[in-house]
């Protein structure tokens, strides 16, 4: 039995107001999540993520759940974010889970088995879907594929390119060397990303990627500046009456363990009163990354790759 496992949801609330009046949309309820490469040295191939989802799951058209999250943890220390329908996403991260287990991470070959796995895994989100959507047209596979005098096939392959696109699916770690690997991917196509670095998926994400234009984020920010960028972006979604309230939130640094970043504190209080909407640029500094640490009880002994260098190779 595969365990998926995500850390404990706090009741947390937003310190960021947003003045604009939401626009009601008819809209698939689905989640806001960001993945953001940050801390790359060029040199070494290194670099950190932070990554991000908001809690709200929504069951249909008439309910929902503040407490659950669509942030899974796979193995070699990879997670996944999903958008998309809260069932399949249980079926595709099991399917996922099974196949990066059984790859090994001692040969030179490893980011392309992985991007294989996820590949096959979205694939069975393909079949799955073009089953549901035939059967409630009462068409068979088999008349689908073969018949091309079909009635209504133009509807049908348009609900099922619709179906495919909404659901999607971030997947961010580490090759065992320490190089960072982010994907992003739907049931038609899997793209990396490597600049800007970042990557936002589900109800909210063009308000989201638009906050983090503005901010200019990049991936040789420091993960402090990350940090904060995406804990704006993800609140900066919320103009979208689907993302919620709460939050899930990870750093991940090659070779140590993930650190659970969710939680409002009086640190990100006193930067939102001294930067938000204004410059970030002191959150890159030493000190800055110092006081993260201390927040969320990372030793800092060593700063980042970013942090001690001149700036980006």
């Amino acid at each position: 039995m595969i365990l998926l496992s995500h850390k404990p949801l706090r009741e947390e609330r937003s310190f960021y107001r947003i003045s604009r009046e939401r626009r009601k949309r008819v809209v698939q309820p689905m989640t806001l999540a960001i993945g953001a490469l940050c801390d790359v040295n060029g040199y070494s191939q290194t670099g950190a993520f932070v990554i991000g989802a908001d809690t709200l799951v929504s069951y249909g058209d008439a309910s929902s759940n503040e407490r659950a999250s669509k942030l899974y943890q796979l193995p070699h220390g990879f997670f996944c974010l999903i958008a998309g329908d809260i069932s399949k996403a249980h079926e595709f991260v099991g399917r996922l889970h099974t196949g990066m287990d059984l790859i090994s991470s001692d040969g030179n070959e490893f980011i392309e088995p992985v991007k294989k796995c996820l590949d096959n895994s979205l694939e069975y989100v393909r079949f799955w879907t073009r089953k549901e959507i035939l059967a409630e047209a009462c068409i068979t596979t088999d008349e689908f594929l073969h018949d091309r005098n079909l009635q209504g096939r133009e509807e049908l392959e348009e609900r099922l390119k619709e179906a495919n696109f909404s659901f999607r699916c971030i997947l961010a770690g580490f090759a065992p060397h320490g190089t960072p690997v982010l994907f992003e991917g739907d049931c038609l196509k899997i793209n990396e990303h490597a600049s800007p670095g970042f990557v936002c998926i589900g109800t909210g994400a063009e308000a989201a990627t638009d906050w983090l234009n503005f901010r200019k984020q990049h991936s040789f920010m420091s993960p402090q500046r990350t940090y904060y960028h995406v804990r704006e972006a993800l609140d900066f979604g919320r103009l979208s009456p689907f993302v919620g309230n709460t939050v899930n939130m990870q750093l991940l640094r090659h070779g140590k363990p993930p650190c659970d970043v969710a939680n409002l504190n009086p640190l990100l209080q006193e930067w939102v009163k001294a930067h938000y909407p204004r410059t970030t640029d002191d959150l890159d500094q030493p000190q800055a990354w110092r006081d993260f640490a201390a927040t969320f009880g990372i030793p800092a002994s060593r700063l980042s790759e970013s942090q001690t260098s001149a700036g980006p190779p």
